[in-house]
C-alpha cells in the first residue's frame, strides 16, 4: 500500500505489510471459485465460521492474502500477477510493496482489451463483502490476517475501484458524493489518534473519503491550539473539545499589551438602518492618523469580504458588538493581504492559458482586470493606496449581527445571502494560521477536514455558499490558500490518465480530497437556482419548469447539506435548522419564520416547505418524531432532523422522493418484503425471516427510543389488528441474493389496507403497484449467525408485496416497489 503518498517532512510511514502468500494466484481461476478449488467454503466464510478444514492460522492467512490481494488484482485487471513483483526481499522478513509494481500493472492493463466492466464491478463488490467479513471477525476477536494485511487489501480494492471507474466506466462525476465503502481499519484509527486527530474527525474522514486518502491523512500530524487530551470526551458523533462557555468566554487579544488595548464598538445605528432597509450591513474599516474608524454601508453599494471563523479562536464577543483594536487591525491587514493576493493572481495569469483551459484563473476574473488601464496605472494606483491606506469592507458576525432579537432575526435570515453574495470568503482558523503556504494543497485541504472551523454547523453554511471564492488564511504573513484554484488543479491531476497510471496513489488522494469540497459546491449551486434568470428556453416553458428545477435542486442540496453537517456542533441546536434552510436555497422569509418557531417544531416547519427530499433519508437511524395523530406523514422523520444520515449509494446520488404528508406521506421506490405473521413477539434486539432459501437478520436501530413491540402497537390501525409488517430494503441485490456478509440499511413498516380509488389509486403513473404503510423503525439487514437462532428471536417468512382481494399476498418478483410511508 506504499503506492499511497506520505505527507512530506513529518517522518511518518505506513505500517509494514508482511508477505504471507506461498504461491502465485492462478489467473485462469475465476475469483469467486478460488476458495472452493482449495477446499474452502465461502458460505461458511460469510457466516463467520472460520474453522476452515483443520488448516493452521498461518495457512489461512497466506491463502487469504493470495486470494483477496493478488487474486483481486489479477481478476480486476484481467492480467496474470507474479507475486514476487510486489515483494521487497531486502526486508527481514519480506514485506509487500506496491510503489513500483502497481503502476506497471495498471499500464499493462491499459494496453490490453478491457471491456468487461460489469464482471470487474462484480469482482470488486464480492471482494468488498469478504473484506467486511474479515473486519467483523476482527471485531469479534478472531484475527484471521494481521491488521496491516487487511488494511493493504482495503487500500488496493479502493484504489482499483476509483482508478478503473474514472478511467473506463464513466467520466469523473463530481456529483458522486459517496465514496466506495471498504470499511474501517482499527490499525488506521489508532494511527490517526496518535497523530492528534479527534475521533469525530476520523469518523468524518471515513464518511467522506476512501481508505487510501484516510491512509494519507494518517501521516499528517495535527497542529491544534489545544492539547490532544482535550478530545478525551469527544465521540464519533461530535467534538466537544472547543465548545465555548458563554459565562467565561473572553475575546482574545493579538497584541503584546491587552491592558492598554482599546475596544471599538460596531456602528450599530448604521447596521440597524441597513437591516431595516432590507439589505446586508457591511462594515467599513478606515485608517487615518494611526486610528481605525468603523462605519457601515449596504451590500448594494459596497463589495465586501465575509469572514468565516469559530468563536473558540477568540474573535467572538458575548453580549456586545465590539472587538479590541488589535483584532480590528488584524482583520484590516488580512483583508488587504487577500486583496493583493487575488490581484496578483489575476494579473500574472497567462491569457492564452485561460482561453485554452490550462489556467485555473476564470476568464471572468481577467475581464474584471480590463477595467483597469494597464499595469503602469495599476502600479500608480497601488502607490497612491500605500500613501493613503484604503478602506477595507468586510462582514463578520461579531460586529454585524446586533444583539436585540428583532435585528438578530433580520441578520440571521440573510446569513445565507451574506456569504453567497460576498466577493470573497476568508476562513480564519487557528490551526491553518500556523501552516506555511509551501505545504501541498492536498495536505492543507485534508487537514481542513479536522479543523475547529470544519466542526461547526454555521461555518459549513458559510464555506458552502462562499465556495466559489473561498480562501483560507495561512502563516507566512500573506500566505493564502485559494481553495477553488487548488481544487481545479487536483481535479485535473486526478483526471489525467498519465498521472493515474504513473502515480495511482496520488490520483486517488486528489480525487477523494475534491469530493467533499465538491459537495459544498453542489450546495452553492442549488442555492443559486433560487433567483436564477430565465433563459430563452426557460421562458418558453414558464414558471413551472423553474419551480420544478429549483425544488429538485433543493432535494439534492438537502442530501449534501445533511452530509456536510454530519457530526458537527452548534451552541444552540435550533440554529442548525436555520443553516439547513439557507443551504438548500430557502429564502430569508423562510429562515426568519424558522427563527420564530420553537426548536421542537423546526423540523416539521422546514419539511413543510419542501416538495422533495433525498430518497435515502428514509433509512436514517435515530429517534423519530412522536407517532401522535398530528405526526402522520412524519413518522420517518428524525426528531433531530438536521442530524439525519442520508444513504447515498453510488448510483442514487441524484434520486429524490416526493413528500406529501397529507396524502400518503413519503413516496419512495425500493424493493422489499411482506412478512407472514412472526412466530413469537418481537424481541428487543432483532428478528429473523426467510425469503426463498435465504435467511435475514433484521436488527433494530438502538437509538429508536422504544421497544419494537411498542412501536408496532403505536402504528396499529383500526382496520387491521395486529398490523401486517413489511420491510423496505435499500438494495435490490440484497433482496435477490441475500446480505452475503453486508450490513444493509432497511426500514420496518406496518402495512395498511389497500386503498380503493384514492387520490392516486391502486397504480402509479408507471403502472407500479403501491404499498401504503406506516413507519415503525430503522433496520439493518445482515446474515444471521448460528447463535442468533438460539436466542428466542421472532422468526417468520417473507415474500414480495402484492395487494389482492384477500389482502396483501406474497410474490417473488424483484423489482422496485412504490411505498407510501406515513
Amino acid at each position: 500500500m506504499d503506492h499511497i503518498p506520505v505527507a512530506d517532512g513529518y517522518g511518518f510511514t505506513f505500517p509494514p505489510v508482511p508477505y504471507l502468500s506461498r504461491l502465485d494466484y492462478d489467473s485462469t481461476c475465476p475469483f469467486s471459485e478460488y476458495p472452493s478449488r482449495h477446499g474452502l467454503s465461502t458460505e461458511a466464510f460469510l457466516r463467520l465460521e472460520f474453522g476452515q478444514e483443520g488448516r493452521s492460522a498461518e495457512e489461512i492467512a497466506a491463502f487469504l492474502q493470495t486470494w483477496l490481494f493478488f487474486g483481486l488484482l489479477s481478476c480486476a485487471l484481467e492480467v496474470p500477477v507474479q507475486s514476487s513483483d510486489f515483494v521487497d526481499y531486502g526486508q527481514h522478513p519480506p514485506v509487500l510493496t506496491t510503489r513500483d509494481a502497481l503502476p506497471r500493472y495498471l499500464k499493462r492493463q491499459r494496453q490490453g482489451d478491457f471491456s468487461n466492466d460489469k464482471r470487474t464491478v462484480r469482482i470488486l463488490d464480492e471482494a468488498r463483502v469478504y473484506v467486511r467479513c474479515l473486519q467483523d471477525a476482527q471485531e469479534a476477536g478472531s484475527e484471521l490476517v494481521p491488521p496491516s494485511v487487511l488494511l493493504s487489501i482495503m487500500v488496493l480494492g479502493a484504489t482499483l475501484e476509483t482508478i478503473l471507474h474514472d478511467a473506463y466506466w464513466a467520466t469523473h462525476d463530481e456529483s458522486r458524493t459517496k465514496t466506495y465503502d471498504w470499511g474501517t481499519s482499527v490499525l488506521l484509527k489508532d494511527q490517526l489518534l496518535q497523530r492528534g486527530w479527534c475521533i469525530n474527525d476520523i469518523s468524518r474522514l471515513y464518511s467522506t473519503m476512501s481508505v487510501p486518502a484516510v491512509l494519507y491523512a494518517s501521516t499528517i500530524p495535527r497542529r491544534e491550539a489545544i492539547p490532544k487530551e482535550a478530545h478525551a470526551a469527544c465521540s464519533e458523533d461530535g467534538c466537544v473539545a472547543r465548545t465555548i462557555d458563554e459565562e467565561t468566554y473572553q475575546t482574545a487579544h493579538v497584541c503584546r499589551d491587552p491592558q492598554s488595548c482599546e475596544i471599538l464598538e460596531s456602528p450599530l445605528d448604521m447596521v440597524k438602518q441597513v437591516l431595516d432597509d432590507g439589505d446586508i450591513p457591511v462594515l467599513n474599516i478606515s485608517l487615518s492618523n494611526d486610528k481605525y474608524e468603523l462605519t457601515a454601508s449596504s451590500n448594494k453599494t459596497t463589495k465586501y469580504i465575509a469572514i468565516s471563523h469559530v468563536w473558540s479562536d477568540g474573535l467572538g464577543c458575548i453580549g456586545k458588538n465590539e472587538l479590541p483594536v488589535c483584532q480590528i487591525a488584524r482583520l484590516y491587514r488580512l483583508c488587504r493581504g487577500l486583496h493583493d493576493f487575488v490581484y496578483n493572481k489575476i494579473f500574472t495569469a497567462n491569457v492564452f492559458d485561460i482561453y485554452s483551459g490550462l489556467s485555473e484563473t476564470p476568464a471572468s476574473d481577467i475581464f474584471s482586470l480590463s477595467r483597469f488601464r494597464g499595469r503602469k496605472k495599476q502600479q500608480q494606483q497601488q502607490q497612491q493606496e500605500e500613501a493613503a491606506p484604503p478602506t477595507v469592507s468586510l462582514w463578520i458576525d461579531t460586529l454585524c449581527v446586533p444583539r436585540p432579537k428583532d435585528y438578530r432575526r433580520l441578520a440571521i435570515a440573510r446569513m445565507s445571502a451574506t456569504y453567497a453574495l460576498a466577493s470573497k470568503v476568508l476562513v480564519l482558523d487557528s490551526e491553518m494560521l500556523a501552516l506555511p503556504q509551501s505545504r501541498p494543497a492536498a495536505e492543507l485541504l485534508i487537514r481542513m477536514l479536522g479543523t475547529g472551523w470544519m466542526r461547526r454547523v454555521w461555518t459549513m453554511q458559510e464555506g458552502a455558499l462562499g465556495s466559489k471564492h473561498l480562501y483560507v488564511q495561512l502563516a507566512d504573513g500573506g500566505g493564502v490558500l485559494d481553495v477553488q484554484r487548488a481544487l481545479v488543479r487536483m481535479r485535473r491531476a486526478a483526471g489525467d490518465n498519465k498521472t493515474t497510471t504513473n502515480d495511482p496513489g496520488a490520483a486517488v488522494v486528489d480525487r477523494d480530497t475534491v469530493v467533499f469540497f465538491g459537495e459544498l459546491e453542489r450546495v452553492r449551486d442549488a442555492h443559486a437556482t433560487q433567483g436564477f434568470a430565465l433563459s430563452g428556453y426557460q421562458r418558453r416553458v414558464g414558471d413551472k419548469h423553474k419551480n420544478e428545477r429549483h425544488e429538485g435542486a433543493m432535494a439534492g442540496a438537502l442530501a449534501t447539506a445533511l452530509r456536510a453537517l454530519e457530526g458537527r456542533a452548534t451552541t444552540n441546536a435550533g440554529d442548525a435548522y436555520l443553516c439547513l434552510a439557507g443551504m438548500v436555497g430557502l429564502g430569508g422569509d423562510a429562515v426568519g419564520e424558522l427563527f420564530g418557531t420553537p426548536v421542537e417544531g423546526r423540523a416539521r416547519a422546514l419539511l413543510a416547505r419542501l416538495k422533495y427530499v433525498p430518497k435515502g433519508i428514509v433509512f436514517s437511524p435515530g429517534r423519530k418524531l412522536d407517532a401522535a395523530a398530528d405526526q402522520r406523514g412524519y413518522r420517518w422523520v428524525c426528531a433531530s432532523f438536521w442530524e439525519s444520515k442520508v444513504l447515498l449509494l453510488p448510483d442514487q446520488t441524484r434520486e429524490r422522493a416526493r413528500f406529501e404528508p397529507a396524502d400518503g406521506g413519503l413516496r419512495v421506490e425500493y424493493p422489499g418484503f411482506v412478512l407472514e405473521p412472526l412466530a413469537g413477539p418481537l424481541s428487543p434486539a432483532y428478528f429473523l425471516f426467510q425469503h426463498r432459501e435465504t435467511w435475514f437478520k433484521a436488527t433494530y436501530d438502538a437509538a429508536c427510543g422504544s421497544s419494537p413491540q411498542e412501536l408496532v402497537d403505536a402504528a396499529d390501525d383500526d382496520e387491521q389488528s395486529p398490523p401486517q409488517l413489511g420491510v423496505v430494503c435499500s438494495r435490490s441485490e440484497v433482496v435477490q441474493h441475500g446480505p452475503r456478509g453486508s450490513h444493509t440499511p432497511a426500514a420496518l413498516v406496518a402495512l395498511l389496507e389497500g386503498r380503493k380509488k384514492s387520490l392516486l389509486g391502486y397504480l402509479d403513473r408507471e403502472g407500479n403497484e403501491q404499498v401504503w404503510c406506516r413507519y415503525i423503525c430503522q433496520l439493518t439487514l445482515s446474515t444471521p449467525q448460528p447463535g442468533d437462532f438460539e436466542r428466542g428471536a421472532a422468526v417468520g417468512k417473507a415474500g414480495r408485496p402484492s395487494w389482492g382481494s384477500d389482502g396483501w399476498k406474497l410474490r417473488s418478483v424483484v423489482i422496485p416497489q412504490v411505498w407510501y410511508i406515513s
